[in-house]
């Protein structure tokens, strides 16, 4: 397999028949580079794994995932065609998807996304998904790879999620030298604890943040549900508290849940969750070499202050 990334493309899209094709690329994250192909309508979407030959590529369980939620009315991308379907491919995982044609939610169109993202949380929560943790395929079976909801969430997060296990605050790269800062958040352990693991768990996305909500001129769609696990629906309220804001995840919150059913336990649940996430991700930053100690630390300064 070519190494050049180009080349590497045109490989794949030779593999699936597709051999002249307008390209344009549309950006890449964590785990997969993407391309648009067609210029019209429809269009596709091409995901193909960043760390080839070593990816632990999600894309079947995506497509999978994908399904269940358009059957259900769901506004997500609609599956072609997958690595795994090809006999004797031996290059990257690869993806192809109908795409969506929209853009990026824009902060300012945040409230007016409101109702719209709560009826697709309603539609995800609600899908009937086993297990715990991470979603895979077992047997042609979407589920969720843990059979106890602390030990999935472990396994999602693929490195010491504090409060859980042995994970330890004073082992954390960017916490080890924020004495006080650690100490304030030890304080909430047992609180966050219970939040994690203390409700039902169900299908989340978790991974909601602007790029991955599009307006569909009129409409919202949700793409890339690479990190999706089984977990407690405040989960996903935390996420989008870290990706967008507070206020969106909170009126999401109070649009998600049904008519009479009061918002603050859960919104309580999900500020604790969210010292959770946030330690997560600023671990994960540091991983990155990113420079985000000033948004991770005012996270969780914000987040403690809910509390």
């Amino acid at each position: 397999m070519p190494r050049d990334r180009d080349a590497m493309v045109w490989t794949v899209l030779g593999a699936l028949g597709i051999e002249d094709a307008d390209l344009l690329p549309l950006g890449a994250g964590f785990a997969s580079e993407a391309w648009r192909i067609g210029q019209g309508s429809p269009w596709y979407a091409l995901r193909i794994a960043r760390e080839w030959p070593d990816a632990d590529s999600t894309y079947e369980m995506e497509h999978a995932l994908m399904s269940q939620l358009i059957a259900a009315g769901a506004v997500v991308p609609t599956p072609l065609r997958g690595s795994w379907q090809l006999a004797d491919w031996t290059g990257p995982p690869f993806s192809l998807t109908v795409g969506l044609e929209g853009a990026p939610l824009s902060v300012g169109d945040r409230p007016r996304a409101v109702p719209a993202l709560a009826g697709f949380l309603r539609t995800l929560h609600g899908l009937a998904v086993p297990g715990y943790g991470p979603l895979h395929l077992r047997d042609g079976v979407l589920a969720g790879e843990s059979a106890d909801l602390e030990s999935g969430l472990q396994a999602w997060a693929r490195r010491p999620l504090w409060p859980l296990g042995d994970a330890r605050l004073d082992e954390h790269p960017a916490l080890a030298d924020r004495g006080d800062l650690r100490g304030r958040l030890d304080a909430h352990a047992g609180r966050v604890r219970d939040a994690l693991l203390g409700a039902p768990a169900m299908p989340l996305h978790s991974d909601l943040h602007e790029e991955n909500i599009l307006d569909l001129h009129g409409s919202l769609g949700c793409i890339d549900f690479g990190e999706a696990l089984v977990g407690p629906a405040a989960w996903e309220f935390a996420a989008m508290g870290y990706f967008m804001d507070w206020a969106t995840a909170d009126a999401v919150l109070g649009a998600y849940l049904p008519t009479g059913v009061a918002p603050e336990r859960m919104r309580a649940d999900a500020s604790a969750i969210s010292l959770c996430f946030g330690v997560y991700r600023w671990a994960q930053d540091r991983d990155m070499e990113l420079d985000q100690d000033e948004f991770d630390e005012g996270y969780l300064e914000a987040t403690l202050a809910r509390l």
